[in-house]
């Protein structure tokens, strides 16, 4: 009947639980920056980086912006003057979410279903409220990838869903 099939990431094809205020990753994501020569304190780490956070929602400047975070995670470095490449920006953000998740699995199911409208000649999109450098690993470690025609994420296109920017072109 259809042709296209639309779905949403965590909380419908995944079960994802992370806890981002967990001193324990400040204080890991502490360690890594003073390794890599931009000191923080844990506590200043993610005050700085809520604060950072906040001004690029701010520039964005609608009320659904979904910032990409890993433009955050390399202005840290820049705070503290250390350079700070696309390769280590992206690296900082996969490992911050790595210590921050405490759970991820594919719902059962799914991977029968792909394959079923697969079978059928149908293709399947991805529409996410999500950042890119942590649900696009999360796609591959779950071995989804293959699966999508075409993957979309808020933090690609700076708004979150339900925006009719975020789905526009």
């Amino acid at each position: 009947m259809y042709l296209n099939y639309i779905f949403d990431f965590y909380g419908t094809l995944a079960h994802i639980r992370t806890d981002e205020e967990r001193p324990y990753l400040w204080e890991k994501m502490s360690e890594i920056y003073a390794a890599l020569g931009a000191r923080y304190t844990a506590e200043e780490l993610r005050e700085t980086f809520r604060s950072l956070e906040q001004k690029e929602r701010d520039k964005i400047g609608t009320e659904d912006a979904e910032p990409d975070l890993t433009k955050v995670f390399a202005l840290l470095y820049a705070g503290r003057q250390v350079p700070c490449d696309e390769r280590q920006a992206k690296m900082t953000a996969i490992t911050f979410r790595a210590i921050s998740r405490e759970a991820l699995r594919v719902y059962d199911g799914v991977e029968d279903l792909f394959q079923e409208l697969r079978k059928r000649g149908k293709r399947i999109y991805l529409l996410s409220n999500a950042q890119t450098d942590f649900t696009r690993p999360e796609i591959e470690m779950l071995h989804l990838t293959s699966y999508f025609n075409g993957t979309f994420l808020s933090s690609e296109q700076g708004c979150k869903k339900p925006s009719p920017i975020f789905l526009k072109d």
